[in-house]
């Protein structure tokens, strides 16, 4: 047997942790970047459809809930209406929505 010698260190040592670590940071943070970039671009898709809708309180009812991502207690606080009272002007927002997507189609 004869030894031969590298210029590469061997063995797994630390630096290879360091490394594989390293590269598995950087993945991670692409991927979270890409991620991103798509909930935003879903977010603005969101908006350009609700702003389809005429009445000004079912936009903002779908704006706070689905583009600002608040509760409904908090969305029927900030508007000063009952909870029961959001349900029903998103319901009928959605309905709205439905029947401006199919014009479109």
């Amino acid at each position: 047997m004869t030894t031969s010698f590298s210029d590469t260190p061997g063995g797994g040592g630390v630096s290879d942790r360091v490394g594989d670590m390293t590269a598995l940071i950087v993945d991670m943070q692409n991927a979270i970047l890409e991620d991103s970039k798509q909930m935003w671009q879903t977010i603005k898709d969101t908006e350009i459809l609700i702003d389809n809708l005429d009445d000004y309180q079912e936009r903002l009812v779908l704006q706070l809930r689905y583009c600002d991502c608040r509760p409904w207690l908090d969305i029927a606080s900030s508007l000063n209406y009952d909870v029961r009272t959001i349900y029903r002007i998103h319901g009928r927002a959605l309905v709205n929505l439905v029947t401006k997507c199919q014009l479109f189609l």
